[in-house]
């Protein structure tokens, strides 16, 4: 019984980690003179560690938080939606 419910503990922590990261790739860069680096930090305050929060831009899914709560990337200087 022990075995088992360890098991299921297992599985259920993956399942939570498994669908964080890269989901698609930011917009590309087209001139590295006028890029800006970007951070994304999770501040994990609601206590729901298994929550996933995803980040988009310009409505397209970028990113998802899991298990990581940071995700640097490099953007053109523009006006973007997050």
């Amino acid at each position: 019984m022990v075995r088992e419910s360890a098991s299921m503990f297992l599985v259920i922590l993956l399942s939570g980690c498994a669908g964080s990261g890269v989901i698609n790739q930011p917009p590309r860069i087209s001139s590295p003179d006028s890029t800006a680096n970007v951070t994304i930090h999770r501040a994990v305050s609601d206590g729901y560690v298994f929550s996933n929060l995803t980040f988009t831009i310009d409505d397209n899914p970028v990113y998802r938080f899991g298990a990581t709560n940071d995700y640097t990337f490099s953007l053109d200087a523009g006006d973007y939606i997050f």
